[in-house]
């Protein structure tokens, strides 16, 4: 089993191309199947794939399971838990933002439920949750921005507005924005926990 698990949601488009093992909600799980690719698992209430897609889902599926459309939790959410109890060490969640900012938002407190262990990516955007540690940031987009989750304190340097054992609460967001100057910046986290967000400007 791969150390990495892909989750594709219903607003996937691009696949990337990594090694990891797939699961696919809902249409997304069609997007995988499309593109030729397996999934060791597919779920969701499938309402918005016809008929033949979802044999194509089957086809490309080893194990399915059909939900009601009512229910507590999210496909994302139950798709996380499954991947989760797998024993997954890295998830990439993909189609999980733009669109319906409410579930734009419970995705990003998935990232923050799961620290250092969920990641979103749209053609934009880095999302993922950390808590105590050191991290080296390459710099693959323009921005960088810091919120702390809770009351945290960080060091980060390497960047355009650096920060030396900065204490911040969950009210502080002049932690958006930042850019890093040379190829890559460092990221202390002291204690607490921070969304970290990379990002990069839409083209016109």
């Amino acid at each position: 089993m791969s150390k990495t698990c892909v989750i594709a949601l219903k607003l996937t488009k691009t696949i990337p191309n990594i090694e990891a093992d797939f699961i696919g909600v809902d249409y997304g799980a069609y997007v995988l199947a499309s593109q030729n690719i397996h999934m060791i698992y597919a779920l969701g209430d499938f309402d918005s794939v016809r008929v033949k897609q979802l044999e194509k889902i089957r086809a490309f599926a080893k194990e399915i399971k059909l939900y009601p459309s009512q229910k507590n939790e999210s496909d994302g959410e139950l798709a996380i838990a499954y991947a989760i109890n797998k024993g997954y060490q890295r998830i990439v969640v993909l189609g999980g933002l733009g669109k319906r900012k409410d579930h734009e938002y419970v995705n990003i407190q998935l990232c923050a439920k799961y620290p250092n262990v969920v990641e979103m990516y749209d053609e934009r955007n880095h999302l993922r949750a950390l808590t105590k540690g050191k991290y080296t940031i390459f710099k693959d987009y323009q921005y960088l921005s810091i919120f702390p989750l809770e009351k945290s304190c960080v060091t980060l340097t390497g960047v355009t507005y650096p920060l030396s054992c900065k204490e911040m609460d969950v009210s502080d967001i002049y932690g958006v924005s930042n850019q890093i100057q040379c190829d890559q910046c460092e990221l202390e986290i002291h204690s607490g926990k921070f969304l970290l967000i990379e990002s990069n400007d839409i083209k016109k």
